[in-house]
Formats: structure tokens, C-alpha cells, sequence
């Protein structure tokens, strides 16, 4: 059984800034991780490539 990949801890380490700033940058990499899902089926940031990224 596979969990869901959680952006969220992913990028815990990371963000850095106001506590709004650290949310929308959640919500923005959720939306992308969500719209890459949809059109390639990949689900975390070891399988993208820099094509689905320019795609967003």
C-alpha cells in the first residue's frame, strides 16, 4: 500500500517567510503537483522532469 505523497512535509524544510507566504506556497505547489498528476500520472517531485514544469 503506497501512501499519498505529502507536498506539504516535502517542502517543510524549505519555506521560509510569513506564515501566509509558507501557506500559499503550499497551495501553489499543491495545484502544480495536482495538474501534473492529472496529465503525466506522476505524483511526487522524483518523477517529474523539467518538461512538466514548463508545461504548468
Amino acid at each position: 500500500m503506497n501512501k499519498p505523497f505529502d507536498m506539504e512535509i516535502f517542502l517543510a524544510g524549505a519555506l521560509t517567510g510569513a506564515q501566509a507566504t509558507r501557506e500559499r506556497d503550499i497551495r501553489q505547489a499543491k495545484t502544480i503537483q495536482a495538474a501534473i498528476f492529472e496529465r503525466w500520472r506522476r505524483d511526487n517531485p522524483w518523477t517529474w522532469q523539467r518538461k512538466h514544469l514548463v508545461w504548468f
